[in-house]
């Protein structure tokens, strides 16, 4: 097995433990690494078994939102702080000498 599968295999698995430990967006930045990957196209990805890669890291990322579901923020957390970026744009928009619209915040 060559350096670059080895080195494969580590980043493949630290993001899929990473979804379950700290947040579930680290299964999802691995699930896109798959998407352009691909290691059974690559010269290195021969000698890996032939694994649904991406399937793997979809469910890796669904448990890490199942196991952090309680402190994942929620919809009315986001509306909360949308609504904590136009207070902040009132504020500084006085003291700009450039406009800025509250829609920015989305």
């Amino acid at each position: 097995m060559s350096l670059t599968s080895v080195l494969f295999l580590a980043a493949y698995f630290s993001g899929c433990i990473a979804a379950l430990v700290r947040h579930p967006v680290y299964g999802l930045i691995t699930y896109v690494l798959m998407l352009y990957l691909h290691p059974p196209s690559r010269w290195w990805g021969q000698a890996l078994p032939d694994l649904r890669w991406s399937l793997l890291a979809a469910a890796f990322t669904l448990l890490g939102v199942l196991m952090k579901r309680k402190s994942l923020p929620t919809a009315a957390m986001r509306k909360g702080r949308r609504a904590g970026c136009r207070q902040h744009f009132q504020q500084v928009r006085g003291r700009l000498p450039i406009t800025i619209s509250a829609e920015a915040c989305g």
